[in-house]
């Protein structure tokens, strides 16, 4: 997989000549990595 050997999804993005927003995507739709979920405004982050 492209994440892999690139490690950041902007690299990745680049390589597949796609939208990083679109991997990004990609990735959370077909659960490849567990989401670090989302904080909310305010929320401290620890």
């Amino acid at each position: 997989m492209a994440y892999t050997r690139y490690k950041n999804t902007y690299k990745v993005a680049d390589a597949l000549a796609i939208n990083q927003s679109t991997v990004v995507r990609k990735i959370r739709k077909y659960q490849l990595f567990p989401s670090p979920g989302k904080r909310r405004r305010g929320e401290a982050k620890f």
